[in-house]
């Protein structure tokens, strides 16, 4: 069952270096927030929360990505 996760990166950067290992999603959308640098992404997967963290951790200084993955419907934005 594909499930939907949505997370906040610090740079358009990060989440390039995340998609570049994450092979196991079935779509993703990436959105800039209003201060030009943040940027949200959802992503639609079969894979456990687990398998997700596990490859966002591979990301040098990928902390606030870690911090604010959540599913779609649980996500606030602020890190935990």
């Amino acid at each position: 069952m594909k499930v939907k996760y949505k997370l906040r990166a610090e740079c358009l950067a990060d989440i390039t270096k995340f998609l570049a290992s994450a092979r196991f999603l079935a779509s993703y959308k990436i959105k800039p927030l209003n201060n030009g640098i943040d940027h949200t992404l959802e992503i639609e997967t079969e894979a456990s929360l687990e398998k997700i963290i596990n490859c966002i951790a591979l990301v040098p200084d990928s902390h606030v990505m870690l911090e604010t993955i959540k599913p779609i419907k649980e996500y606030t934005g602020q890190r935990d």
